[in-house]
């Protein structure tokens, strides 16, 4: 009894681990496809700017703020 608990405890944590993991790559692969999408708006719209230079903090900065708001997304709105 005690045995099968446990069993089903390790099952699900092996189920949520490989879900999350799957959920992390699928996000890392949309990500910058949204981000292009996002620059190519600003530069439409900024047609007077010819470069578009940035740091590399602040550029991972944008990006982790991307992906932060992916997971939010998904937490408010993820069918369950």
């Amino acid at each position: 009894m005690k045995k099968d608990k446990i069993q089903k405890a390790y099952e699900s944590m092996l189920t949520e681990s490989v879900y999350d993991k799957k959920m992390e790559r699928r996000i890392n692969k949309i990500v910058p496809k949204a981000e292009d999408a996002f620059w190519d708006v600003i530069a439409k719209e900024f047609k007077e700017v010819k470069t578009g230079d940035f740091g590399p903090g602040e550029l991972h900065a944008i990006q982790e703020a991307m992906k932060t708001a992916v997971y939010r997304w998904l937490e408010n709105n993820y069918p369950e």
